[in-house]
């Protein structure tokens, strides 16, 4: 898990997990040669090519598994990123399914990290602190642009902060872990935990991870 949620003190209950499979069929795909607009091995390198016509019949599945865990009356979805395995279309199709089944009267946190921005910033339906030429991409990038997409149904808040390293190998320096702890370091007062082994406790698996977030892109409710 995210080094802001360690396991050995916050109370996690896992409650479910969001699953989805992609089937790949070289058969299928085949008659599609020349219309399909974006770039097969960009998105599924070292997998067969559709327009390939010397590959052989054979269909492969790719499952992917993410958890969701609960806090007392807060969940944590959690999405781990990896551009070597996970197309950008499975972020697509999973912020936009996941924005439908959002409940309208609960608060959202969104947490997430790019190597586009200078300093933290704020993103939400009223406000966005970006300045060009900064950008978010990946998960929380679609997230963020389906709820905007219904800005009259979702009120949500943003934290993005600055990373080093490709989507799936994030790295988090000392200055910004410390800002995302001073965010989070009271959420849990009202569970008896105090802040002092909170901050504690984040900076030991911050520093076991060795300094990287794993690209845990986080959406909390």
């Amino acid at each position: 898990m995210n080094p802001l949620f360690p396991e050995d003190l916050l109370p996690l209950v896992s409650v479910s997990n969001i699953s989805t499979t992609l089937t790949l069929n070289p058969d299928q795909l085949m008659g599609n040669e020349g219309k399909h607009s974006w770039n097969y091995n960009e998105n599924f390198p070292n997998e067969f090519d559709p327009s390939d016509k010397d590959m052989k019949s054979s269909e492969k599945s790719y499952d992917f598994n993410f958890p969701i865990f609960a806090i007392d009356r807060t969940l944590v979805i959690s999405i781990q990123e990896n551009f070597l395995k996970i197309s950008p279309i499975f972020s697509n199709v999973i912020s936009q399914t996941l924005v439908q089944a959002l409940p309208l009267n609960k608060e959202i946190l969104i947490l997430g990290t790019s190597d586009r921005v200078a300093v933290m910033r704020k993103i939400s339906n009223e406000i966005d602190t970006l300045e060009p030429p900064e950008f978010v991409t990946g998960f929380i990038g679609s997230l963020i642009t389906e709820l905007n997409l219904h800005n009259a149904k979702y009120n949500f808040d943003a934290i993005i902060v600055p990373s080093e390293g490709p989507t799936g190998f994030e790295k988090l320096n000392l200055t910004i872990m410390q800002d995302l702890i001073d965010i989070f370091k009271n959420e849990w007062n009202y569970l008896n935990i105090d802040s002092k082994v909170y901050t504690e406790q984040c900076y030991r698996h911050w520093k076991l991870a060795g300094a990287a977030i794993g690209a845990q892109s986080g959406l909390y409710i």
